[in-house]
C-alpha cells in the first residue's frame, strides 16, 4: 500500500471532499468498547463554522479570491473575519501571525488584551490615541499598579484611546521579525506606531534597553533626530500627524527618570516628571489640541506645547553647558527647572484589569500612603516622593471590598513605600480580614519595618499558610544603621524577629546593605554577626535554629539623595564581598544572595550620568547587549558595556568612578563642612550669587550669539564630541560651573530637574551621617526643612487611626460537602490558549465573585474542591470538559448555571450542569478514553523549521527492533518529552511494506502527497511503539517505556463535518495544503493517557521515514468516555477480592517461609523456594494494592487478570 496519492479526502482551502473515510483496522480497547460506556459530547454548541461544513464545503470566498495578506498596516485593526476562532481576539492574533507560528508560542495568552475591565475603545472616534508600552513581559507590567492605574486613568479622559503593549517574549519576538510584523498594541492589535503616543516607564537603568527593544520592534526610530529626520523626509516637517504618516511622539517617566532623565535624553521626545495621575491626562488634552488645530503644528511645536504642561521636561529644549553634564534651556519659553508633579492617591484605579493567566504579583493590589518622609539616606524614591500622603481608612476598605466583588483575587495586598508608617494599617487590615474570613482572602504585605512588627501586625501578615517575613535592616552595626538613617537598634531587631517566630514564622528574610559612606571591615563583618546572633537568641519551637535568607546590595548612589556625592571602588566592593561569603561559609539554616559589583559599576555609571550616556547605551545595544544579557551572561555583559563605553569615549569618566573617585571619605575632595541649616543656605546662595534650591550658578537661556565649537572636526571623532565641544564652549564664554576642587560645589547632570528637595538640606545630610546624626521622621516630628512641603506640592497627610478591632482568628476551611455537581464545559476560542492551571484559577476568582459557598479541602494550602475529569492539553479546544464541584450549601443547577456562567471570560461556555448522588464515582475512576479531531499536516521544514528525525528501521527475519528519533524539537509545549522510540518493524505490517520496497528509508512526500487512509491503516497495523521517557520523581534520571499502539484505540481519516470545529478554530487562511483532521479515540484514565502529540508521533513512525515533518495544527477533543456507575462499582469489588486473595497468598508463603526456617531438615531448595514465593507475593500485593487505591480507575481489570 504506498503513500502517494488520494489527496482528495485531504482538507484543503478550496473545498471539503464528501468522501467519508472509515477507519481500517480499529482497535478496541480491552477486548471491545462495552456498550455501557458512554461518550460526553457537548450537544448545545452552535457555531459557523460546523454549520457550514455540514453543509460540505467552505465559504465561497475561500474558493472565489485567495486569503487577504496577512499582517496589518500601521492604524489599520487586524480582520479578524478572515482568521479562525469568531472574530476573537485569538482570530485578531491569527491574523499577524499564522496559526502553525501562533502554536509554538510560550504563553499566548500574553497577547490578547481580552483581561476583564479591558478597554476596547473607538479608534475613529478618538481624538488621541496612547499606548503604554511596558518595557518587561506581561506577567511583570500586569503586575505594576501604576501602570494599570494610568491605563485607567487615560481611558476615562475624554477623546482619549490607550491601549498596551508589553515587552514579548524571546519566541515572539523572533516569530515577528520572521514574519516582518511590527509589535502591536494587546486590545486592538494594531501596530504601535500607529499610536499618537508612545509612553514607556523606566524603572531601573538598565531597563533603557528594554525600551530600545521596544521601539526598535515598533518600527520607531530610537532617537528623537531620527524621528526628526523621518518626518522630514516623509514631508511631515511642518504637520505633525501620525495618521497622515508622522512617527509617533515617545514619551518617558518613573522614579529613574524624575532622579535624572540625561542618560536618556537622546531617546525621548518628552520626560514626565513625578506622579502621573494629572500629567498623563494634561500631556493627552494638549496633544488632542495640537491635532485639533485649524493650523498645522509641527512635531517641535507640539513638543514646545507640552513643554508648558506643569511636570513634562522636553530634552531637545535643553542643552549641556558645563564638563560636569549640567544642563540648561536653549530658550526662554520653556521652564529653567521642570518641576516634579504630586498627585492624591486613587486606590480604586488600580482595580480596572483582572488577567486571566497568572502574573508575577497576582492580587489585588491597593495603596494606602503614597511618598516616605523615614529619610534614609540612600533612598531615591524616600526622597522623590514626598509629601507622604495617608488615604482615608475608608477609601482603603471601600476599595478593598469592591476589588474582591470585582476581581474575585484570593488575595490583597496594601501597598506603601513603609506601609508600617501608615498609622491606620492595624485597624484597616484586622477590619478586612474578619469581614472576608468566609471568603477565604487573605492579606499580603510587603518588606515590614521591625521595629513597629507588633502582634497585631503579625496577625495580618498570617494566616494557615506563613509565607517569609522580609524586614529591611541596611547595615550590621548601629553606627553604620546611624549613618544612613536608620533608627533601629538591635534590641528592636531581635525583638521584632521573636514577635514573628511567636506568631508560627520560622524564617525571615533580612536585607543588608554594602559599599556605605564611612564603611569598614568591621561593618561588613557584622552583617553575619548579626544573623548568627538572632539565630541564638531566637528559637523556633521544636527547631534547631532560626532560618535567615540574607540578601546584601551593593549601594548604588542616586541622584538627589545625600550620598549622591558617595561611590566606592568596584574592587572594593569586590573584596568586601568575598569577606562577607567566608563570615557565612560556616553558618547553617542562612541562604546568602549577594550582589554582583559588575552590574553595581554600570548601574552606577548610569545613574549619576550626563546626556552622553545615552550614546552609550545606544552603542551597547548595537553591540548585541539584549535585555536578558546580565542573567544569561554576565561578565561578557560587562565586557560588552565597557567596550561601549570605550568606543563613545568616556572610559577615563568610567574608570575614575570605578576607582571610587567620589569617596566622601576623602577630605581633598570632599572637605567636612558645617550643617547650615535652611536660612544659613539662604545667606550662603545670596552671598555667593547662586541659585538657593541648587546652590550652582545660574545657568540662564544659552545664548544664541556664542560661537560654535572650534574643533569641529573633533564632533565627527565621537557620538559624545558634539556635547563635549559644546561644554567647553559654554566654559569659555562664562557659563562655566567648577570642574575641580570639592564636589559639593559642582553643577550636576540633574540640577535642573526640580524635585522639591534643596540641595542645601542634602549636603547637611551628607553631613550628618558623617558625624551619625539622626534626622527624626518629619510625618511624626518637627519639620525636616526639606525643601518639599508647600502651597505647590503640598503637605504631609497623616491621619488619625481608627480603633483596632479583635481578631477574629485564622480563616478555617469547610469541607463540608452538601452538594456535588458534574459541570460540563466547553472551551473553545480565546479560552484555549489558557492551560489547565490558569482555568483553575479563573474557577476560583469566578467563585468568589459570584458568592458561591464552593468548599475546601483540608491540609496545609486548603483549595477549592474542584476535580478535573482530565487536564486538556495546552493550546486545544473542547466540546465537553467535565468537572465535579462540591459545595458546602444545597445549590440547585440553575442556580450554580445564573451564578456562574456570567463569571466566565470569552471562549469558555457552560453546557450542562447536572446533581450527583452522595454515592456516585468520581470522575477519575470512571474516566476511560477520550474522542479528539487532530488535525495533522506535513511541514515544510525549510520554512517551519521543523527538525527532521529519519527513522532507521532494521529488518530481519525474526523481526528486529529499530531505533528511531524522538519527536520533532519544535513541538509544542504539550509534547511529552520522548527520548527513543522502538518500533517493532514485522514483515507482513504495511510500515514494512513500504520500508522494503523503496530499498530502505523512502523519499521523502510533499504535503499534497501524503495518502492519509494508507497512513492511518499503517499506524493501526503497528504492533508496539514504545517510548522511553523521563519522569519527575525520584533522584537522579528516572525513566519508564511507554507503548504508545496499545493507547490508541481507533483511528480514521474525519468527515467534512466533523472536521469542522478544527477547521473553525485555525481559519481558511491558516490551512496548510495538504493538512487533513483526524478522529482519534485514545486512552484517558488512571493508567495513562495518549496525547495528540503522541498520535502525531505514532503517525510519524508508521510512514517510515517517508513524512518526518508531520505535525500537529491543532486537536480539539469532542468528548471524554465514561463507565457506567455499575462497572466502576464492580471493577472496585473485583479489585479488592484480587487483592485479599494476593494478601493470603502472600501470608501462607510467608508462613511456609517461616517454618522451613525453624527446621534445620526442611532447609535447601524447599526453603528457597518459599522465600523466593513470599518474595513474589509480596511485590503482587503491593501492585495490587495500588490498583485498590485507583479502584475503577481502569486498573481493577488489569490487576485482577494479572492475578488470575
Amino acid at each position: 500500500m504506498g503513500m502517494h496519492g488520494a489527496a482528495d479526502v485531504a482538507f484543503v482551502p478550496a473545498t471539503l471532499a464528501a468522501a467519508t473515510p472509515t477507519g481500517v483496522g480499529s482497535r478496541s480497547w480491552l477486548g471491545g468498547t462495552p456498550p455501557h460506556l458512554r461518550t460526553t459530547h457537548g450537544t448545545t454548541i452552535t457555531r459557523r463554522a460546523h454549520q457550514r461544513a455540514a453543509a460540505g464545503a467552505l465559504p465561497p470566498t475561500a474558493t472565489a479570491a485567495a486569503p487577504p495578506a496577512r499582517g496589518v498596516a500601521l492604524g489599520t485593526a487586524a480582520d479578524p473575519d478572515d482568521g479562525g476562532s469568531n472574530g476573537t481576539a485569538l482570530a485578531s492574533l491569527q491574523a499577524i501571525l499564522p496559526h502553525s507560528v501562533l502554536r509554538r508560542i510560550s504563553k499566548p495568552a500574553r497577547y490578547l488584551g481580552n483581561e476583564a475591565g479591558a478597554v476596547h475603545g473607538d479608534w475613529n472616534a478618538a481624538a488621541v490615541r496612547f499606548v503604554l508600552a511596558y518595557p518587561e513581559v506581561y506577567e511583570v507590567g500586569m503586575s505594576n499598579s501604576g501602570h494599570v492605574i494610568l491605563y485607567s486613568v487615560l481611558n476615562d479622559t475624554p477623546g482619549v484611546l490607550a491601549d498596551r503593549s508589553y515587552l514579548p517574549a524571546a519566541d515572539m519576538v523572533s516569530a515577528l521579525r520572521d514574519a516582518g510584523q511590527p509589535l502591536f498594541a494587546v486590545e486592538s492589535k494594531r501596530g504601535v506606531a500607529a499610536f499618537d503616543v508612545m509612553c514607556l516607564p523606566v524603572h531601573y537603568e538598565l531597563g533603557a534597553l528594554n525600551c530600545l527593544e521596544l521601539m526598535a520592534l515598533s518600527g520607531i526610530p530610537l532617537t528623537w533626530e531620527e524621528r526628526d529626520a523621518a518626518d522630514a523626509a516623509a514631508g511631515h516637517a511642518d504637520h505633525w500627524s501620525v495618521a497622515a504618516g508622522s512617527v509617533p511622539l515617545v514619551i518617558a517617566g518613573g522614579t529613574t527618570l524624575t532622579s535624572n532623565p540625561e542618560p536618556y535624553a537622546d531617546f525621548l521626545d518628552a520626560v514626565l516628571l513625578g506622579d502621573g495621575e494629572d500629567v498623563l491626562p494634561a500631556v493627552a488634552k494638549t496633544v488632542a489640541a495640537c491635532l485639533a488645530s485649524p493650523t498645522p503644528v509641527s512635531r517641535e511645536g507640539v513638543l514646545l506645547a507640552l513643554a508648558q504642561v506643569p511636570g513634562v521636561y522636553v530634552p531637545r529644549f535643553y542643552e549641556v553647558y558645563t564638563s560636569t553634564g549640567a544642563v540648561r534651556p536653549v530658550r526662554s519659553d520653556v521652564p529653567a527647572r521642570p518641576a516634579r508633579q504630586v498627585a492624591t492617591p486613587q486606590p480604586r484605579r488600580a482595580l480596572a484589569l483582572v488577567p486571566a493567566m497568572g502574573t508575577v504579583h497576582d492580587r489585588l493590589v491597593v495603596e494606602v500612603r503614597r511618598g516616605c518622609t523615614r529619610g534614609c539616606r540612600f533612598c531615591a524614591p524616600g526622597m522623590l516622593t514626598r509629601p507622604a500622603r495617608d488615604v482615608a481608612p475608608a477609601d482603603v476598605a471601600a476599595a478593598v471590598r469592591e476589588g474582591v466583588k470585582k476581581t474575585g483575587y484570593n488575595e490583597f495586598s496594601l501597598l506603601s513605600l513603609s506601609c508600617s508608617d501608615y498609622l491606620s494599617l492595624p485597624a484597616v487590615g484586622l477590619g478586612l480580614k474578619n469581614e472576608l474570613r468566609d471568603m477565604n482572602i487573605g492579606l499580603s504585605l510587603p518588606s515590614q519595618r521591625v521595629d513597629r512588627f507588633d502582634t497585631n501586625i503579625a496577625a495580618l501578615s498570617g494566616g494557615l499558610r506563613k509565607s517569609g517575613l522580609t524586614f529591611a535592616v541596611e547595615a550590621g552595626t548601629q553606627r553604620l544603621r546611624d549613618v544612613v538613617n536608620k533608627a533601629l537598634t538591635h534590641q528592636q531587631l531581635e525583638a521584632g524577629v521573636r514577635t514573628a517566630v511567636e506568631a508560627g514564622w520560622h524564617q525571615v528574610k533580612l536585607y543588608f546593605m554594602m559599599g556605605l559612606p564611612s564603611e569598614t571591615d568591621e561593618d561588613v563583618l557584622a552583617i553575619a554577626e548579626t544573623v548568627h546572633a538572632l539565630q541564638r537568641a531566637v528559637r523556633p519551637p521544636n527547631r534547631r535554629r532560626l532560618s535567615v535568607h540574607v540578601t546584601v546590595s551593593a549601594l548604588i548612589p542616586k541622584p538627589h539623595t545625600p550620598f549622591q556625592w558617595h561611590n566606592v571602588s568596584s574592587q572594593e566592593l569586590g573584596r568586601k564581598r568575598e569577606l562577607l561569603r567566608k563570615s557565612f561559609s560556616r553558618m547553617r539554616d542562612v541562604k546568602v544572595n549577594i550582589s554582583s559589583w559588575r552590574i553595581h559599576s554600570l548601574e552606577d555609571f548610569l545613574s549619576r550620568g550626563d546626556r552622553r550616556a545615552s550614546a552609550v547605551i545606544l552603542r551597547a545595544r548595537e553591540l548585541g547587549v539584549g535585555p536578558d544579557a546580565w542573567w544569561t551572561d554576565e561578565k561578557g555583559a560587562h565586557a560588552t558595556w565597557e567596550q561601549a563605553i570605550a568606543d563613545c569615549g568616556l572610559s577615563p569618566q568610567y574608570r575614575a568612578m570605578e576607582a571610587g573617585s567620589w569617596d566622601v571619605m576623602n577630605p581633598d575632595i570632599m572637605p567636612q563642612e558645617a550643617v547650615r541649616g535652611k536660612r544659613g543656605w539662604y545667606d550662603y546662595a545670596k552671598r555667593r550669587g547662586v541659585d538657593f534650591k541648587t546652590l550652582a550658578p545660574r545657568a540662564g537661556v544659552a545664548d544664541d550669539a556664542m560661537p560654535p565649537p572650534a574643533d569641529e572636526a573633533a564632533i565627527d571623532a565621537s557620538p559624545n564630541a558634539a556635547v563635549s565641544a559644546r561644554a567647553a564652549t559654554a566654559e569659555k564664554a562664562g557659563a562655566a560651573a567648577q570642574s575641580d576642587g570639592s564636589l559639593l560645589d559642582r553643577a550636576l547632570p540633574w540640577d535642573h530637574i526640580d524635585t522639591g528637595v534643596d540641595k542645601g538640606w542634602l549636603r547637611d545630610e551628607l553631613m550628618r551621617a558623617l558625624s551619625g546624626s539622626l534626622t527624626p521622621d518629619c510625618s511624626f516630628s518637627s519639620c525636616s526643612e526639606c525643601g518639599v512641603c508647600g502651597s505647590e506640592r503640598g503637605n504631609n497627610v497623616v491621619l488619625e487611626p481608627p480603633p483596632i478591632p479583635a481578631y477574629a482568628g485564622d480563616w478555617r476551611p469547610d469541607t463540608t460537602k452538601a452538594t456535588t455537581l458534574r459541570l460540563t464545559l466547553a472551551k473553545l476560542g480565546d479560552a484555549s490558549l489558557l492551560s489547565h492551571l490558569d482555568t483553575f484559577r479563573l474557577f476560583d476568582r469566578a467563585f468568589r465573585r459570584a458568592r458561591l459557598p464552593i468548599s475546601y479541602s483540608a491540609g496545609f494550602h486548603p483549595k477549592p474542591r474542584v476535580s478535573a475529569a482530565s487536564a486538556l492539553p495546552f493550546g486545544a479546544t473542547a466540546d465537553a470538559e467535565l468537572f465535579d464541584l462540591s459545595f458546602t450549601e444545597q445549590i440547585t443547577a440553575e442556580a450554580f448555571t445564573d451564578a456562574f456562567a456570567p463569571q466566565l471570560p470569552s471562549g469558555f461556555h457552560v453546557v450542562d450542569v447536572a446533581e450527583l448522588s452522595a454515592s456516585a464515582a468520581p470522575l477519575s475512576h470512571r474516566l476511560r478514553a477520550a474522542e479528539y479531531l487532530i488535525g495533522v499536516y506535513l511541514a515544510d521544514e525549510s520554512r517551519e523549521g521543523i527538525a527532521a528525525t529519519a527513522v532507521a528501521h532494521e529488518t530481519g527475519a525474526d523481526g528486529d527492533v529499530g531505533e528511531a528519533a524522538g519527536m520533532a524539537a519544535t513541538q509544542s509545549p504539550v509534547a511529552a518529552a520522548t527520548t527513543k522510540v522502538l518500533v517493532d518493524t514485522c514483515a507482513d505490517s504495511p510500515t514494512a511494506a513500504v520500508a522494503a520496497g523503496g530499498g530502505g528509508v523512502p523519499p521523502r512526500l510533499r504535503a499534497e502527497e501524503v495518502d492519509w487512509p494508507a497512513l492511518v491503516a499503517a499506524t493501526l497495523a503497528l504492533d508496539t511503539c514504545t517510548v522511553t521517557r523521563s519522569t519527575n520523581g525520584g533522584k537522579g534520571d528516572s525513566t519508564r517505556s511507554v507503548d504508545l499502539r496499545s493507547r490508541l484505540f481507533d483511528l480514521r481519516v474525519a468527515t467534512p463535518a466533523e472536521a469542522a470545529p478544527v477547521l473553525d478554530h485555525v481559519g481558511v487562511r491558516d490551512w496548510p495544503s495538504g493538512a487533513t483532521v483526524l478522529a482519534a479515540t485514545t486512552l484517558n484514565s488512571n493508567v495513562g493517557a495518549l496525547s495528540p502529540d503522541d498520535t502525531v508521533e505514532l503517525l510519524r513512525v508508521a510512514a517510515a521515514g517517508a513524512a518526518p515533518g508531520l505535525e500537529l495544527l491543532h486537536a480539539h477533543r469532542r468528548g471524554l468516555v465514561l463507565a457506567s456507575e455499575e462497572e466502576v462499582a464492580a471493577s472496585a469489588a473485583a479489585a479488592k477480592a484480587a487483592a485479599r486473595a494476593v494478601r493470603k497468598e502472600r501470608q501462607a508463603a510467608v508462613e511456609a517461609a517461616a517454618a522451613a526456617r525453624a527446621d534445620p531438615r526442611a532447609r535447601g531448595a524447599a526453603a528457597v523456594a518459599a522465600s523466593r514465593s513470599a518474595a513474589a507475593a509480596a511485590v503482587a500485593a503491593a501492585k495490587q494494592e495500588e490498583g485498590v487505591a485507583r479502584a475503577g480507575g481502569g486498573a481493577g481489570e488489569e490487576v485482577a487478570g494479572a492475578a488470575e
